[in-house]
């Protein structure tokens, strides 16, 4: 063989191989995109947008129906962390993208599957794919009685969820497929601080579970932890929503535990 052939030879050999490398490289991120994807398909799936301004936009792929929330720049929350009361106008020059989403939806009580810039690509086709036959409502809650307003010390009006926030946002959040499996949870506050375990409760009951109780732990856990049956849709939310370790059980029970805390005081 000649060495024009045998070059040729090479440059096909070559080729080939970088195209086989390509579609294994492929395979092996929609592989690892499939393994961290943050929404199952039945399940409401919730983002915020962080903005300038801050857009939490949900929908319910059982119902079909979607509600896309702009938030006031003006509107004024406690933030995780330990680290105060901000505006949502400066809340990303204040700290991180994470700690910024975190502490929205804490505000709101309600668990979210992530930030609308930063989906993985399973999440972001599911978003698309599902999202654009949803009938969206939009809301600007600065123009609605569920934000009341006052002006602050330094004369700046600031605004703050009104009471009316709690029950429209149980209407607004509810998942279908949660609701419809009927879970009753019950809930352990092992921190020894008190408040925390009516926080999870909170977003537990937002999103279509029943709380049976809520009880204080004797020793605390590091890690929060999840019990409930393996194929529960809820059980698998709660989970991704508040970052906890599962374990198989008939009853379903959610230990709040030291990294919870840790997360809402920053210590």
């Amino acid at each position: 063989m000649d060495k024009k052939k045998l070059r040729w030879k090479w440059l096909f050999t070559g080729i080939r191989w970088a195209v086989v490398a390509v579609m294994l490289a492929g395979a092996i991120t929609l592989v690892v995109s499939y393994q961290e994807r943050r929404w199952e398909g039945r399940e409401r799936f919730t983002v915020i947008q962080l903005g300038p301004p801050v857009v939490v936009a949900s929908f319910d792929p059982q119902t079909g129906r979607g509600i896309k929330i702009e938030l006031p720049d003006e509107l004024e929350i406690e933030t995780v962390g330990g680290r105060g009361k901000w505006r949502l106008g400066v809340l990303l020059a204040a700290g991180e993208a994470q700690w910024a989403a975190d502490s929205v939806a804490e505000a709101l009580g309600v668990g979210y599957e992530g930030r609308a810039e930063d989906l993985g690509w399973i999440d972001r086709w599911g978003w698309w794919a599902r999202g654009r036959n949803v009938n969206w409502e939009e809301v600007a809650l600065g123009k609605t009685s569920l934000i009341s307003w006052e002006k602050g010390v330094d004369g700046v009006e600031a605004g703050h969820l009104a009471k009316g926030w709690e029950a429209r946002a149980d209407t607004w959040f509810v998942s279908q497929a949660i609701a419809q499996e009927q879970l009753r949870v019950k809930i352990v506050n092992t921190t020894g601080v008190a408040g925390l375990g009516s926080r999870v409760a909170r977003m537990v009951e937002r999103a279509g579970m029943k709380v049976a109780e809520v009880t204080t732990g004797v020793e605390e856990k590091q890690k929060c932890v999840v019990s409930g049956p393996a194929g529960s849709v809820g059980v698998r939310s709660l989970v991704r929503w508040l970052g906890c370790g599962w374990q198989k059980a008939d009853e379903t029970v959610v230990e709040v535990g030291a990294d919870y805390r840790r997360m809402l005081e920053g210590n």
